[in-house]
């Protein structure tokens, strides 16, 4: 059956239809680069074809000039090798054509969502990345921050963001959280707000948790596909 590629502003994370999100990570030679390099990134209309089970792409841009994000989902019921195949089929396409470099990609599941304070368009999406020691880590830490950050920001997701999304990888070793945020104002906002300072003294006290940082994006939109 032939594919409708339509174009689309916002990820929806919790779509039901969608069992699997691949997450890589790209970077190009200079800030001049970066935004033709995610439109490449979007581009199927001429050599590429939609591949079965992939149901959206996007892509953001990196604040810091040089590096890009594409999250992929991925139908459920898709064949974990044939998604990951396919993105790495297109890395060598990136690179041989454009100077785009893939740095890094990993297969994961949404494992829970909460809405924050605000409403609209996210202008900022920020990326926190966790390493763990095991499956069931991954969802004891995603609980935890959860329950008490929730109860912290009186029962909904901190105040200045949108709404936050925890991921779980495949292999049991990793946590992502995709949050939307406002603009970047609003996260550095929640950079120095005392919820994170709070949060920050739950995980120095839980074992098998290596928090490694975050990375901010501006969202430049994505393509979906339906049946035709």
């Amino acid at each position: 059956m032939s594919k409708i590629i339509q174009n689309s502003d916002r990820a929806s994370l919790s779509r039901p239809d969608v069992d699997l999100a691949v997450i890589s990570h790209w970077s190009v030679r200079a800030p001049e680069f970066q935004s033709g390099a995610a439109e490449r990134l979007l581009d199927f209309r001429s050599s590429r074809p939609w591949p079965d089970g992939l149901k959206a792409r996007y892509a953001y841009t990196g604040t810091d000039g040089v590096t890009l994000m594409t999250y992929s989902q991925w139908a459920t019921g898709s064949v974990f090798d044939q998604s990951f195949a396919w993105e790495g089929a297109d890395r060598d396409l990136e690179i041989g054509a454009h100077d785009i470099t893939r740095r890094a990609t990993d297969s994961f599941r949404l494992y829970r969502s909460l809405a924050g304070s605000e409403t609209g368009q996210p202008g900022c999406i920020v990326l926190v990345t966790f390493d763990v020691d095991g499956a069931g880590r991954q969802t004891q830490l995603i609980d935890m921050l959860l329950e008490r950050g929730g109860s912290e920001a009186d029962g909904a997701g901190p105040r200045s963001q949108i709404g936050t999304h925890f991921h779980t990888n495949l292999s049991g070793t990793s946590v992502v959280n995709y949050a939307e945020f406002v603009d970047e104002h609003s996260h550095d906002a929640f950079l120095k707000s005392a919820l994170l300072a709070k949060m920050l003294g739950f995980m120095t006290q839980m074992d098998g948790v290596t928090p490694k940082g975050f990375l901010r994006f501006i969202p430049v939109g994505g393509v979906i596909a339906k049946d035709a």
